[in-house]
């Protein structure tokens, strides 16, 4: 999603009554206290991010790989 698309969209959920409605991430799986992480930044990335727009959130989303299954012999 470019920012001319976010800013559409969002647009277009103020224009519909949702200007006062907060702002989340879905999150997959069960890791965070339910099923949402609040936004509170939209910034532009720096590094390795370089070319995106970051979004921030409360709480920080992290990465869950679930352990593969070892064999034992």
């Amino acid at each position: 999603m470019t920012v001319k698309e976010l800013r559409e969209a969002l647009e277009k959920l103020e224009k519909d009554g949702h200007a006062d409605h907060r702002v989340t991430v879905n999150t997959l799986g069960n890791f965070l206290r339910g099923s949402n992480a609040d936004v509170h930044a939209v910034g532009p990335g720096f590094d390795w991010t370089s070319g995106q727009v970051v979004i921030n959130t409360t709480p920080q989303l992290g990465v869950y790989e679930k352990p593969s299954k070892r064999r034992s012999r």
